[in-house]
């Protein structure tokens, strides 16, 4: 039988699987591509998915933290990845401490404009991985608007 905290952590390791796929594609823009806004929107998108995945677990844990200085940081593939294998290690030290009653506990926090909120933790990670999906879809249009090779990040091509 299948737990939330199962189903979370498949999401959890899918949600990395995905972002790597994405960055990976991002390599495959021709180097002649990577410029203007767009590009620069683009290369936004995986570290976006980083900043708010450790801004979440912060929230879930009810840590005081700052807000980030950009929601939308671009920055190069490499840089994304060190921030990915930060941000995974966070959540890998983290994740493995949730129990079962965990999911149906409210956390608060204050929302992005300070308005203060409160939620099961279940729903701020279907949230979280439901945004991570929503972004990756985002960077596949760019990526194949810039030329490059669209990333397949569906969840049933992710082996376990």
């Amino acid at each position: 039988m299948t737990t939330l905290l199962t189903h979370y952590a498949e999401l959890l390791a899918y949600d990395s699987w995905a972002n790597e796929r994405c960055l990976a594609a991002i390599e495959t823009v021709p180097t002649d591509r990577r410029t203007g806004a767009a590009w620069e929107r683009l290369t936004a998108l995986v570290p976006h998915n980083l900043v708010v995945k450790r801004i979440w677990r912060w929230r879930i844990l009810e840590q005081a933290h700052e807000k980030p200085a950009s929601w939308f940081p671009p920055m190069s593939v490499e840089a994304a990845r060190a921030m990915a294998r930060e941000v995974d290690a966070e959540w890998a030290a983290f994740f493995p401490t949730l129990t079962a009653a965990d999911m149906e506990r409210s956390h608060s926090f204050k929302t992005s404009d300070g308005t203060p909120m409160t939620r099961l933790v279940r729903r701020t990670l279907t949230h979280l991985f439901n945004h991570g999906t929503y972004h990756r879809g985002q960077i596949a249009r760019l990526v194949t608007e810039h030329g490059g090779e669209r990333p397949a990040t569906d969840f049933m091509l992710m082996t376990f």
